[in-house]
């Protein structure tokens, strides 16, 4: 019997600081979180500015790759002009200057205050069939993208200087 008592007791005693820890539990802030409608209407600006996203990309001039984001880190090759470039993240600098890292390095894609660009998404060039130049980059891309490459995220072999 003084069993019993006991451990309806403290049987008691849990029920009651549960209560009193699930109240404490409702009444404790709470980080905020993410809003996905909000992530979604900055992805959704960021394609209306013309910020690039990952993706392949066709080289509309010669440009540098980099060993790091900045521009002006160690040079590690150099992408041609119909070049091919798998790009797997992106970095804006200084709120202008759009990068894209590949597997070989970074590389500059848009400059968005003066409108220059070094890449086009490829899906753009060949739907548009062509540069905003005139130049045809379409029958280029074509061949390249029939080239094996060197490995996930890299450029064609003979891409590359």
């Amino acid at each position: 019997e003084h069993f019993t008592s006991v451990a309806e007791t403290l049987q008691e005693r849990v029920v009651s600081l549960e209560r009193q820890m699930l109240k404490e539990f409702a009444m404790s802030p709470r980080p905020p979180q993410p809003d996905p409608e909000a992530e979604l209407d900055t992805a959704v600006q960021e394609a209306a500015r013309g910020i690039p996203s990952p993706g392949s990309y066709v080289m509309l001039t010669t440009a540098s790759i980099t060993a790091g984001a900045d521009p002006t880190t160690d040079e590690v090759g150099q992408l041609r002009k119909a070049a091919v470039v798998e790009i797997l993240e992106i970095s804006v600098l200084a709120q202008r200057h759009v990068r894209g890292r590949s597997g070989v390095g970074w590389v500059s894609l848009l400059d968005s205050a003066s409108g220059f660009r070094w890449a086009m998404k490829a899906v753009e060039v060949a739907e548009s069939g062509g540069t905003e130049d005139g130049k045809n980059v379409a029958l280029e891309l074509d061949k390249l993208l029939s080239r094996p490459r060197q490995s996930e995220g890299d450029v064609a072999a003979d891409e590359v200087r």
